[in-house]
Formats: C-alpha cells, structure tokens, sequence
C-alpha cells in the first residue's frame, strides 16, 4: 500500500492542526464548567409546555444572576451561575416559580454545587491524571518492546507514544476550545474522563501497529530494509485499525443522535478524540519511529 510514503504529508497535516489548535488554546482558552471553576447548576424541567429562553433570561435578572442557560431535550432547561448557597438556591426557584410557575409549571430535576476550592482541586487532579497516564504507558510499552531493543531501542517507541499521544491531546482540546468559542460547550470531569478513554484508545490502536513491526524485526531481522519492515505492518494492519474504530464510531454516532443529553458531550469528545488517536496510530507513530531510527543508525546508534 506504501503507506509511509506519505509520512511528510502525515507530518505537515499533523503539524498544522497543531500549530492551529495550540493557537485556538491560546487566544480562546477552553471553557471550564462548573467542576473546575466552582458554581451552581439547576435543571428544570417543564410538564407542559416550554417556556422561551427570554422568558427565562427575565425571570433570572430579577435576581441579577451571571446565568448561562441551555435548552435540554424538549422540556428542560439547564441553568449554569455561580456558586449558589442554599438561600440563593431557594431564591432562584421562587423567581422561577413567580415569573413562570402559573403559565409553565416545573419542578427542579438536578442541582449541582461545586464550591471554589474543591474546583481548583479537580483541575489539579484532572491534570494530574492524564500526566500519570501517560507516563505509566510509556514506561510500559518501554518494557513490552525490551526483547527487539537490539534493533530498535525498545526506549523508543515509549517515547513516540508519548508524542503521539500528546498530539491527541493538543489536537482535541483545540477542537473543543474552536468549539467552545462558538458555542456553550464547557468542560468538566465528563471530558477528563472521555479524554482518558481516547488516550487509552489511541495507545491500543499504537500497541497493534507496534507489535506487527516488532513480529515483522524479529522475523526478518536486517534482511530486509527497515522502511519495507516499517511499511508492510502499517499496511498488514491497516485494514483491522480502521474498521475497528469506524465500528466505535458508528455506535458513539449513534448514541450521540439517540442518547440522552446529559451523555452527548462526552460522546462527541470519544468521537473527536478517536478520530484523531487512529488517524496519530497509523500515520505519526510508526513514520515516526522510523525516522527517528534511521537518523541514530546514520551516526552509529540504535
């Protein structure tokens, strides 16, 4: 198929979606949801019929509240402010129940309060996690590889799954800081939580083309050039990565149009993310490996 071949436009793809999404992360900044920053959200939903979000926003500025509202499903509307006491809480249903009650009764379905400091904790955790993970990956396909290292350093593809893996990340959250920009998207610990799974996602998917090279070193060892070595295993499990994940695909697709709302920003995460983890599997982690391969030999060293 001569899949590698191609690594340079591989490179320059790569390149540019991350040079556009450190800049969409830089001017725009990715939205923290409440779980982050600290604050309060109420859902209301709504037996009859549903009031407009005018209707809404009039019965909110009575209390003056910094509110940002979002319709969800056909009968609800999800109320994001500030951290809420009890009292402020109570207020705000009495408005709600004031402006709206006799025309549009609710009654209130969720509440979320998330104070300042356990926020600021979770963005530490959070981040704290996903650096973890990727350490612990790498450390372990270092020692995955160890019984090749006389060919390739088996240091090595840990390394370049970090890379890859970090490109995942880069890549996703500037799609979602793009997205967040233009809509009411925010991100909390379902996002965390779906970018954990992408990460583990996109390491198997690398795993698979790694150990097809490493079946393909051992059996033909240097009788064959490293770039047809590199090359027949992108090309012998193409075809197993890129319908497995447009299997996933189909299904987070799916669950995405028919599920319920409160799962759909994590779906659409998995569905970025793993887009972007298949496409870094096959097209930067082995072009990677070997190029990184054959500078070392030029000078001497594996």
């Amino acid at each position: 198929m001569g899949i590698l071949k191609h690594k340079k436009l591989f490179y320059i793809i790569s390149s540019s979606l991350a040079v556009i999404s450190i800049a969409a992360l830089i001017i725009w900044k990715l939205s923290l949801g409440i779980d982050f920053t600290g604050g309060s959200m109420v859902q209301v939903q709504f037996s009859k019929s549903l009031p407009t979000l005018a209707q809404m926003t009039t019965a909110l500025n009575v209390q003056k509240l910094n509110a940002q509202i979002q319709q969800v499903g056909t009968d609800s509307y999800a109320i994001t402010t500030q951290y809420l006491n009890e009292q402020a809480h109570n207020t705000m249903l009495q408005n709600l129940a004031v402006d709206l009650g006799s025309k549009y009764p609710f009654t209130e379905s969720q509440f979320t309060a998330v104070g300042p400091v356990i926020g600021s904790q979770l963005k530490a955790q959070a981040t704290e996690a996903v650096v973890l993970v990727i350490i612990l990956i790498a450390l372990y396909i270092a020692f995955a590889f160890r019984k090749i290292s006389q060919i390739i350093s088996s240091w090595k593809y840990g390394v370049v799954t970090v890379v890859t893996l970090f490109h995942d990340v880069i890549i996703t959250m500037g799609v979602f800081a793009i997205w967040a920009h233009f809509t009411n998207f925010s991100i909390g610990v379902p996002f965390v939580a779906a970018m954990l799974t992408v990460l583990g996602y996109s390491v198997h998917d690398t795993i698979v083309v790694f150990d097809r090279i490493r079946e393909n070193l051992l059996r033909y060892g240097t009788k064959e050039p490293l770039f047809n070595v590199v090359d027949v295993s992108l090309t012998q499990t193409f075809s197993r990565s890129v319908n497995t994940s447009l299997t996933v695909l189909i299904t987070l697709f799916a669950i995405y149009l028919l599920g319920s709302a409160n799962i759909k920003d994590f779906v659409l995460v998995l569905l970025v993310g793993i887009v972007i983890g298949t496409y870094s599997s096959i097209c930067i982690a082995s072009p990677l490996i070997f190029d990184w391969s054959q500078r070392r030999r030029a000078k001497g060293k594996r």
